[in-house]
């Protein structure tokens, strides 16, 4: 068994890690496959999008763009996705 640690640093962020690995085996395989249904904002979902927001430059200048629903929220997540997609293509 191989013990290493990879190190990252977002230079001008609020984020470093560091991740520990034991290797095992080359065919070791963690996640992958078919991803399920969306029903929710789950834990690690939040987690995902706040190490991702914690990697943005703090010194320059940001845009964080919502997309805003009415009061009657659609509740397909495909209509989402949907709608997301049409929304990046109209502001690029």
């Amino acid at each position: 068994m191989t013990n290493s640690a990879k190190v990252q640093f977002y230079v001008g962020a609020s984020l470093s890690r560091v991740q520990k690995s034991n290797k095992t085996s080359k065919s070791a395989q963690i996640g992958g496959g078919q991803r399920g249904k969306v029903t929710n904002f789950s834990a690690n979902s939040r987690r995902r999008l706040l190490r991702q927001v914690a990697k943005i430059k703090r010194d320059e200048p940001t845009l964080f763009i919502t997309l805003t629903y009415p009061d009657k929220f659609p509740e397909d997540p495909v209509r989402w996705k949907r709608d997301i997609k049409t929304f990046a293509a109209r502001v690029e």
